[in-house]
């Protein structure tokens, strides 16, 4: 049986309500059978044995032109993790930063312009970083016990900070090179 299955049938009590989750909790801590391990170990063995092909497709389709099938599922996701990765990785290697707001010129020993850059670069990053994490951040929220509408407040708040970041993205789209 599933661990949803089961989760839904425990969390029902006999007249039809739900338990409480402190007390699901107590039934989720009982030991899994040994059957049931060895069982949930081979289906995922047999799964990842089966998915071995589609992995190599998706590697090859990611060499040939840069993404995979598999990534458009959830392109947002996706393209957020790629950017914000690589805009850290750029933080890091970069040596100098565009002229214009930052200087005016390309390989100065600015190191005031340097930091600034630096700084632009990593509000860009903690702005997909953000968005990447919204979903799990509700999450923990409700499983501290915060109102939905409290949730749903902060929540709003940390997706428009998120895209005041990410407008750095496209402010300095050009910029974005070493």
């Amino acid at each position: 049986m599933s661990d949803l299955k089961r989760y839904v049938q425990e969390r029902k009590k006999k007249d039809g309500e739900f338990i409480s989750s402190e007390e699901m909790d107590k039934i989720l801590d009982k030991p899994i059978p040994l059957w049931e391990e060895i069982y949930g170990w081979l289906y995922r063995t047999w799964n990842k044995i089966i998915y071995i092909p589609k992995d190599i497709q998706h590697f090859i389709q990611r060499g040939k032109r840069g993404w995979a099938d598999c990534d458009v599922w959830s392109l947002d996701d996706y393209l957020a993790r790629v950017i914000s990765q690589s805009v850290r990785s750029l933080e890091k290697i970069h040596h100098g930063y565009p002229a214009g707001p930052f200087g005016h010129a390309l390989f100065s020993e600015d190191t005031v312009a340097d930091k600034a850059w630096s700084d632009t670069l990593n509000q860009i990053v903690e702005g997909f970083e953000l968005m990447l994490d919204l979903e799990d951040y509700s999450f923990k929220l409700m499983d501290k016990k915060v109102p939905v509408t409290e949730v749903l407040k902060m929540e709003t708040k940390r997706r428009a900070e998120a895209k005041e970041k990410m407008q750095l993205f496209i402010k300095y789209f050009e910029d974005l090179w070493d």
